[in-house]
């Protein structure tokens, strides 16, 4: 339990360090293989003589927590459930096609929807890292679907009604929903489309080659959908999967390099019943969108309600706050007057200043680690390829003077050559035959 603004607080402040993910320069989807592989890169570097060693020990102390994180899974999973729900609290009321890296979209969205022939609503969460679209209720996690089972997502004739078309053992099961705030329910198609263009790009692919006319066939191709400006205008069209120049993936960022605000406010007060029954509830107060749960970690979800005037109105007396969603109205109990208090006038600051859930920069490095690693070793590439120009400079000065020498060859009459080297040979030869006998002839016997 933690009432109280002083406690709400510290519970704020202390929500963990982020930034693991950019510190090795991997992605939420890199393989285990490729995260030992810059985790050893990384321990190399820090180690090196040249590296300076205070600098060094802090980023290789930094580099190995990461490591540890993001190989335990009972502390990666931790980490990046921490990481959705600030995702979840500062998700955008409306989905618009990013242009610049600080504008691209966080890859977890959570939603309320209530499907055909239900009164009570359901939780809804896109995970574009795992690939996962998830139905939860009443803090069961009811089904679970692949992005690969989703086939289409259409809009539906009611304004706050769509449907999604999943592929369930080789049959089309079209499942029809109605989103709880009506606008939602443009994003929830979007989402679904998006998730399935991101499986079409993902997914494993062939080449084929065709040696006789040297070409690559291509044969996969993807239905690729475009969205009008208006929101509601859907066209498609078959695209080549291989040289489709706008990627659905760069719509989103895939590692913890930017973050989302942290939480405003969390508290908690006890549900007020008819029955006189009560049960505690925790709330978390975001930039966008404030998340009622069941337990302080956020894991029962039971309503996720975007802070804007239309949606969600409220009143205080002493410490029961009175809370209209919609057309649905319930109490809450707090701790004290001050608590109550607090949790009203955070609601009203959100609400009346212009939302704006910006990414946060990380405070560990993006990826610089591995920008040094790669800049050095940059450099010595940069310095090689110095000096075997200056070798190929040196090389072909000696292919110059190599063909000038050939062409003065060429230019000489070699027969004549020859025929002197012979005759100077032949005179070289009989000459020495001569001097060989001479110191014979002083030895002749004398006549008699």
């Amino acid at each position: 339990m933690y009432d109280g603004a002083g406690d709400d607080q510290k519970k704020v402040d202390n929500e963990g360090s982020y930034g693991y993910y950019t510190i090795l320069a991997v992605k939420f989807t890199s393989s285990e293989q490729q995260i030992d592989r810059n985790y050893n890169t990384l321990v190399k570097f820090y180690t090196d003589k040249e590296y300076p060693k205070g600098d060094g020990q802090e980023n290789l102390n930094k580099t190995n927590e990461a490591y540890k994180i993001i190989k335990d899974e009972k502390a990666r999973e931790q980490y990046m459930h921490k990481l959705m729900i600030r995702c979840y609290l500062s998700q955008p009321f409306e989905l618009i096609i990013p242009n610049k890296q600080i504008d691209k979209l966080w890859p977890f969205f959570i939603f309320e929807v209530i499907k055909e022939g239900k009164s009570a609503s359901e939780i809804m969460q896109f995970n574009f890292s795992a690939q996962t679209l998830t139905e939860q209720k009443k803090d069961v996690r009811t089904k679970s679907y692949m992005f690969s089972n989703i086939s289409s997502a259409l809009y539906s004739k009611k304004d706050d009604e769509f449907i999604i078309n999943f592929i369930e053992n080789g049959k089309i099961l079209s499942q029809n929903y109605k989103a709880k705030f009506q606008n939602q329910r443009d994003q929830l198609v979007k989402l679904a489309i998006f998730a399935k263009e991101i499986f079409e790009e993902t997914k494993p692919t062939l080449e084929f080659h065709n040696p006789n006319t040297k070409q690559d066939l291509n044969l996969f191709k993807v239905q690729h959908y475009s969205i009008g400006e208006n929101s509601k205008t859907v066209s498609s069209k078959v695209t080549n999967l291989f040289f489709d120049q706008v990627s659905t993936k760069n719509y989103f960022l895939w590692n913890d390099s930017y973050i989302p605000p942290h939480s405003l406010l969390k508290t908690s007060a006890q549900k007020l019943a008819s029955l006189g029954q009560s049960k505690t509830v925790h709330f978390t107060i975001g930039k966008t969108q404030m998340l009622v749960s069941r337990d302080e970690d956020l894991r029962q979800i039971i309503q996720v309600i975007p802070l804007k005037k239309e949606y969600l109105a409220f009143s205080r007396d002493e410490n029961v706050v009175q809370l209209q969603v919609l057309n649905n109205t319930r109490k809450y109990r707090f701790h004290d007057k001050q608590s109550a208090s607090c949790f009203v006038q955070k609601l009203i600051s959100v609400q009346n200043q212009k939302a704006s859930a910006n990414p946060l920069r990380t405070d560990c490095p993006v990826g610089d680690s591995l920008q040094n690693v790669v800049r050095i070793k940059k450099f010595a590439i940069q310095k090689l390829n110095a000096q075997i120009a200056l070798y190929e400079q040196k090389v072909q000065q000696l292919k110059v003077e190599r063909q000038q020498l050939l062409s003065e060859f060429n230019d000489l009459d070699l027969d004549k050559v020859d025929d002197d080297e012979l005759m100077i040979n032949k005179e070289k030869d009989q000459q020495n035959k001569q001097a060989s006998y001479e110191p014979a002839t002083l030895f002749k016997a004398p006549l008699k």
